[in-house]
């Protein structure tokens, strides 16, 4: 087994906990709106902030998951290198247990949940994704030739990752909930533009 492939391992065990912890809170989102999860008092306004936070946090990590087939193999295997990794991945996990409430019961409103948690989810995100920018960009100026894949990694991808970043920056400072849902709405289909073909 190559070094290669044990990071890969342990990095897709890890980021596959992280994804099975977004499932489990959609799961819990359809128990409640089926009424057969205990809620302890009067009836859960869900809303579509939180279910479309972990949309977009689920598109993330899959997009984190292609992108690794170009960095992964230049991860150094040394101490240094592999905490690093682990911290990206491990923060990944950190914030997909926040994006859903632990306790129901404590949450009655998921809108409200949502603006208590999204400066952690989003920054979150921001930070990840810059750090994993960073990496690739650090490894192209080293000369390094990363496989660019299907899209060619041309100049709709990064256009698109510009404008997804911006509306993430956006997330942070508005109140609204139209607005709120209109930005994370326009951040799925960014993220989603990125693997456009061209």
């Amino acid at each position: 087994m190559s070094n290669f492939d044990l990071v890969a391992r342990v990095f897709g065990i890890v980021l596959a906990l992280a994804v099975s912890e977004l499932l489990k809170g959609f799961a819990k989102l359809w128990r409640v709106h089926h009424k057969v999860e205990e809620t302890g008092g009067p009836p859960v306004h869900i809303g579509w902030l939180v279910p479309t936070l972990g949309t977009l946090m689920l598109l993330d990590q899959v997009t984190f998951w292609f992108n690794f087939g170009q960095i992964g193999p230049h991860v150094p295997t040394t101490l240094f290198g592999l905490a690093g990794f682990m911290a990206v991945i491990g923060t990944y996990f950190a914030l997909s247990t926040f994006v859903f409430p632990a306790d129901v019961k404590l949450w009655p409103d998921f809108d409200a949940y949502y603006f208590k948690v999204r400066g952690i989810v989003i920054g979150g995100l921001l930070a990840v994704n810059a750090v994993g920018f960073a990496y690739e960009l650090a490894l192209v100026l080293s000369g390094v030739e990363l496989d660019a894949g299907d899209d060619g990694g041309g100049l709709v991808a990064h256009v698109m990752m510009l404008l997804t970043a911006i509306q993430l920056v956006l997330l942070l400072f508005v109140t609204g909930r139209r607005s709120s849902l209109a930005l994370l709405l326009g951040a799925i289909v960014t993220t989603l533009g990125g693997d456009l073909p061209f």
